[in-house]
């Protein structure tokens, strides 16, 4: 059975979500190519700030040159915890950790 307010709103959000993957496809940000990983951290920056994260935070590489790391901190009541990173260059997500207790 398809959970239709979850489709509807899927839906009404693929034009936005696939708009972001535009920009972030579209900028050349390959490995040590500092000014296009900070680009497309700048939009995952605007992205994730209309879900009020707890925090987020820029991480200079070892040669600031060579762009940043993105830290965005999601604080909830449940028991685990979920890590997700990507590489900005191919903006590509995985889950790599789930723990217990916070």
């Amino acid at each position: 059975m398809k959970n239709t307010r979850l489709y509807d709103l899927c839906k009404r959000s693929l034009p936005d979500y696939i708009n972001v993957w535009k920009q972030l496809v579209n900028v050349d940000c390959g490995s040590r190519n500092g000014k296009g990983i900070n680009a497309v951290v700048d939009v995952l920056i605007r992205e994730f700030e209309k879900i009020s994260p707890y925090s987020i935070e820029k991480i200079p590489m070892e040669n600031p040159e060579e762009g940043c790391h993105l830290l965005v901190v999601f604080r909830g009541k449940g028991k685990g915890k979920i890590m997700a990173a990507a590489h900005l260059d191919t903006a590509l997500v995985w889950q790599i950790a789930r723990a217990g207790p916070i």
